[in-house]
């Protein structure tokens, strides 16, 4: 032991000599050494340094290691310790490598979402979750294995916190919709098979955990263009190429989280016109409460279809009431509030048949206001009975804010009377229901056939991308629509005045703003001024349509970016020939191919010559009603005079007192304010120096009769969810074509072309209601007007009414 050499503490140890030995250093390809050395050399007069050590030895080297790796330094050359206890200079430890920016532009890593710890959850815990999601809400059964198959995914996406934190339930909600999606509204019975798995297999791509707001969405990880089986027609092209790139645009535009690039997205390829007669049929199953594919429907159908009409009209509206907080019963609630009419907390309906028997005491009954064709009184029909209606002391809800005709279905609140009548107090319009509300029950419905569920215009489902592109496009100003009405064609003053607004979109559009151009110009009959048949046979008509052609072929960037929709009227062919302008049936056609033939050539060749634009402009010859899909947003289109039919056959009510009008219930429904309708917003009914006082005055000061009018129109046509809520006496209908004149759920914008009211602009229950007017003013010279709105702006979504002088 004293032979033994002294260590000084100069000399190096064997952690010290492995300092300079990496396997990134060791394990490299030589040809890539010998390039790097070359590198280095050219640079350096001195070999290159060694790069340092890596935190962890290479404890457990592959055994080619021994064979690329050089001989060990020995311990002279390195003046380091060999003392296992000595300790080391934080300066022999690699420096931490500084993290470095991303380039600007490019989005930053995402932190890991914590994990979450699975659990077991009893199918009993669940059971009340998943019933009041699957069987009350979404009108699903449950087997147990598929009970027990959520009960293993809820526990292992939301872990302990499953009920706490209502994960669950969004969860389980995701769930039923894309069942129903995937399945259709007929395949009520979820059982635990491939179908359910392959659903909780796509819900679970995106993530370990279900509190991230993408997997709800499914903003990445699905395909809905592709899973839907979107197709050239629906999205607008013709060709296999066209087709395929419009269907990548809109996989892009569904799966992107971010917002997509606005840059490839023609909005032309999202914009689709569907007719009344080609628009799917979907009856609805009042027992199910669910939208059934219907039968291919029929210009003569048997004689069941004209009571279907009715039947279905008073199942939806029924359906919907019972879905309003006003008619849903308490949870818990004291006996009081069930028998004693003075503290009733909610509205119970009672049908017609159950009165029998129960003289004297107070009702709410529901149904369909019609005529006794013996009696002529007014009756009150539902699928279980009649009854007649006594409205000497009925005060209608609102007072003069809405009309009550034949045709309509009503809530009127009353006694029945020993002698069968029911004395009616007050009778109102069923409230309406907003489109989001309707989408929690019908998200999975695509009602125009073009791929678009319900939930997507709601912001649920894939439709965050779409309603992201549809609100940048907004600011950019394209999505604008130009609503035109009573267009008459025959009349030079009529081109005079498209000309001066053809100009002006055109100078926009080429100047130096690059003004965009409206994406959709929609054009309502009457197309000649003293209609179809009188004094204007085919040959004048088609002269009024090639004239206009004529005029359009001009404006080569209208023809090639705008698509211009035309509604025909009462007074257009085929119908009025045989009507002579009066009531037709509805819906009717669009005007037929015999007199657009130039009109649509006009589009074709200045298409042709601009390929490259992509989508291009075209003209679309639209059934009345029809229906405008732009993204997510429905434009719904009719052209009548409402106004001047529901004032013909609306029901006259008793005028009531002065102590009546201010005691009654009719009062208190109009709310704090004293308005007759609750409407959002209101524009461009009255002329612009009373307009901007009544934006400062209160509306009890003093509201104009136009509004009135224009307030009671929406509030009538949206409360029945119905364009023509009358009689088949007073407007006939196709028994097996009245799904298009169904405005259930809400559109988001609906279009009134009503030459017998003034123009306004009302927004009811999130829905958009327009009337643009006649075209040419009549008590003014050269004077034009017209509604114009922007789908999906955050400000003025509402539109606006445009007068310009040419």
């Amino acid at each position: 032991m004293a032979d033994s050499p002294t260590i000084t503490p100069s000399s190096p140890t064997a952690r010290e000599r492995l300092s300079g030995m990496t396997i990134d250093d060791e394990e490299r390809i030589p040809e890539q050494e010998d390039e790097e050395e070359e590198d280095l050399y050219s640079s350096h007069p001195l070999p290159p340094p060694r790069k340092p050590a890596s935190k962890t030895a290479p404890i457990f080297a592959n055994w080619k290691r021994k064979q690329l790796s050089p001989a060990p330094p020995s311990s002279s050359a390195v003046n380091l310790s060999s003392d296992p206890f000595h300790p080391l200079n934080s300066s022999q430890f690699p420096a931490p490598r500084p993290r470095e920016a991303p380039p600007r532009g490019q989005p930053t890593r995402p932190a890991a979402p914590p994990r979450i710890l699975a659990v077991d959850i009893p199918a009993s815990s669940l059971r009340p979750l998943a019933f009041r999601i699957f069987t009350k809400k979404h009108n699903l059964t449950l087997k147990s294995e598929a009970l027990a198959l959520l009960c293993s995914f809820i526990g292992r996406k939301c872990g302990a916190d499953w009920k706490t934190s209502g994960s669950a339930e969004k969860l389980l909600e995701e769930v039923a919709r894309t069942w129903k999606r995937n399945e259709g509204a007929a395949a009520i019975l979820v059982d635990g098979n491939e179908a359910l798995k392959a659903v909780i297999r796509d819900l679970e791509v995106e993530g370990p955990s279900a509190n991230k707001s993408s997997l709800l969405t499914r903003g990445e990880s699905f395909d809905f263009a592709g899973a839907s089986g979107m197709n050239a027609a629906s999205l607008g092209g013709d060709d296999e190429e066209g087709s395929s790139q419009q269907r990548q645009s809109a996989q892009m535009v569904i799966s992107s989280k971010t917002g997509p690039n606005l840059e490839d997205i023609n909005p032309r390829d999202y914009i689709h016109v569907v007719d009344a007669f080609t628009q799917p049929k979907y009856k609805y199953n009042q027992s199910r409460k669910q939208f059934e594919r219907a039968p291919k429907p029929s210009l003569l159908p048997d004689a069941t279809s004209k009571a279907q009409v009715f039947l279905t009209r008073y199942y939806l509206i029924h359906h919907r009431l019972l879905r309003n907080p006003s008619f849903q019963p308490p949870t818990f609630a004291p006996s009081s509030s069930m028998t004693s009419r003075g503290t009733k907390t909610y509205f119970k309906i009672t049908p017609i048949a159950h009165l029998l028997g129960r003289s004297g005491k107070p009702f709410f009954i529901f149904g369909l206001l019609s005529t006794s064709p013996d009696t002529g009184q007014l009756m009150l029909e539902d699928p279980t009975g009649s009854i007649q209606l006594d409205t000497t002391h009925a005060r209608p809800i609102p007072e003069d804010g809405v009309w009550f005709c034949p045709g309509s279905f009503v809530v009127v609140d009353g006694t029945f009377e020993a002698d069968g009548r029911f004395t009616a107090y007050t009778i109102g319009q069923p409230p309406s229901e907003r489109r989001e509300t309707s989408a929690e029950v019908f998200g999975h419905m695509d009602f125009l056939g073009i791929n678009m569920p319900l939930e997507f215009s709601a912001g649920g489902g894939g439709g965050r991308g779409l309603r992201l592109a549809e609100k940048r496009l907004a600011n950019e100003g394209k999505g604008k629509v130009i609503v035109l009405s009573e267009v008459h064609l025959d009349l030079p003053k009529t081109h005079e005045a498209l000309t001066k607004l053809f100009e002006k979109w055109e100078s926009e559009a080429n100047g130096e703003d690059e003004v965009e151009v409206p994406a959709v110009v929609i054009m309502c009959g009457r197309f000649v001024s003293n209609g179809f048949g009188v004094g204007n046979g085919s040959l004048g008509y088609k002269e009024a349509l090639d004239t206009f052609a004529v005029t359009i072929s001009a404006f080569n960037t209208l023809l090639t970016k705008t698509i211009f929709v035309l509604v025909p009227s009462d007074g257009d062919p085929w119908g009025a020939a045989f009507t002579g302008g009066a009531s037709g049936v509805l819906p009717r056609k669009s005007v037929p191919d015999v007199f657009s033939g130039k009109l649509k050539r006009v589009f074709t060749v200045a298409n042709s010559a601009n390929k490259k634009d992509g989508g291009g402009g075209r003209v679309v010859f639209g059934s009345n009603p029809c229906r405008v899909g732009y993204f997510t947003r429905e434009i719904v289109v009719f052209r009548d005079d409402l106004g001047a039919r529901f004032a013909r056959n609306a029901v006259r009510f008793k005028a009531l007192s002065s102590d009546d009008a201010t005691d009654g219930p009719a009062n208190k429904e109009k709310g704090a304010e004293g308005h007759e309708m609750d409407v959002d917003g209101l524009t461009g009914t009255v002329p612009r120096t009373q307009q901007e006082e009544d934006e400062t005055t209160p509306v009890q000061s003093g509201v104009p009769d136009s509004v009135k009018m224009a307030r009671k129109l929406v509030k009538t046509i949206l409360d029945q969810s119905y364009l023509s809520p009358y009689p088949v006496n007073i407007r006939p209908v196709l028994w097996d074509y009245t799904h298009a004149l169904t405005l259930f759920p809400l559109p988001n914008y609906l279009i009134l072309a009503d030459s017998s009211t003034p123009p306004f602009t009302v927004t009811y229950e999130g829905c958009h209601v327009v009337n643009p007017g006649p075209f040419l003013v009549v008590d003014e010279r050269r004077k034009g007007r017209f509604v114009e709105f922007v789908v999906g702006a955050q400000a003025g979504a509402g539109g606006k009414v445009v007068d310009f002088v040419y």
